[in-house]
């Protein structure tokens, strides 16, 4: 599902522990790469 730049991504079965996400930013002059970590997030 896409709303107005906002992306909702629903999976069938759990994600294994190390699973990643990546988000790719683009702006007119460049592509950038940000990592990041979500730690102790509680998940339904």
């Amino acid at each position: 599902m896409t709303s107005e730049g906002v992306k909702v991504l629903k999976f069938s079965k759990p994600l294994p522990s190390d699973a990643q996400l990546r988000i790719f930013i683009g702006t007119e002059k460049a592509l950038a790469e940000v990592p990041f970590k979500l730690r102790d997030i509680a998940l339904p």
